[in-house]
């Protein structure tokens, strides 16, 4: 349940952030080794610590946009790719746009974030942010078409903030 609130804390983080340069801060070792055997010819990795003693690293891997968990001792908690919503599961889709309708029912017209396909231990989760000037949602949708929200965040926000909420203690 942690490892779920972490991950779609820092997917709407990365979709509705704009992109700034950094040094990427030291990885252990055991987690950078982790990275390369499970994504071996991966391209531009950025790492960023997290909450929890874990590591986001995100990168291109077979010409798609990839971003990766890993625990302080080089496990690989989940992973996955930004996807178009032309590229999911119609039943995915359909969860997805009915969610969508509910949230501006209640919160006013809301945008799509970049949507991640997420596979956490042989579960595949798609994780959409949906936000407007009064509301931040993660949600995710399952292969079933079932949503779940991860986290809603109330308040006026600057979609393009770069607050790390993952690591801000609540």
């Amino acid at each position: 349940m942690k490892n779920n609130i972490i991950i779609g804390a820092a997917l709407f983080i990365i979709s509705l952030s704009n992109s700034a340069a950094q040094e990427s801060p030291a990885v252990k070792e055991s987690v950078a080794k982790s990275f390369e055997k499970s994504f071996n010819g991966a391209v531009n990795p950025r790492w960023t610590t997290c909450a929890k003693n874990t590591s986001l690293v995100q990168f291109r891997y077979m010409d798609k946009a990839w971003l990766a968990y890993f625990d302080h001792s080089g496990k690989l908690i989940t992973s996955g790719r930004k996807v178009s919503i032309h590229e999911l599961p119609v039943i995915v889709q359909s969860g997805m746009l009915k969610q969508k309708a509910s949230s501006e029912r209640k919160y006013g017209a809301v945008t799509l974030g970049g949507i991640y396909e997420m596979l956490t231990d042989g579960v595949t989760e798609y994780y959409v942010p949906l936000a407007n000037n009064t509301i931040q949602l993660m949600i995710a949708v399952r292969t079933d078409g079932s949503v779940v929200i991860k986290s809603r965040k109330k308040g006026l926000h600057d979609a393009r903030s770069t607050k790390d909420v993952i690591a801000r203690k609540n």
